[in-house]
């Protein structure tokens, strides 16, 4: 992980526990579609 990911997360949690990794489904022109890695946070990550 990035470190201003890790950062934001107090020491005592685990940063894997509140930054999760999805892909998501872009729609460009024309129907097409393309996969783009984003990140999900838990209430406790914002």
């Amino acid at each position: 992980m990035e470190p201003k990911i890790t950062d934001r997360v107090d020491a005592v949690l685990n940063v894997d526990d509140h930054f999760r990794e999805v892909t998501k489904m872009l729609e460009l022109s024309k129907g097409a579609q393309r996969e783009v890695q984003d990140f999900m946070l838990t209430r406790y990550a914002s």
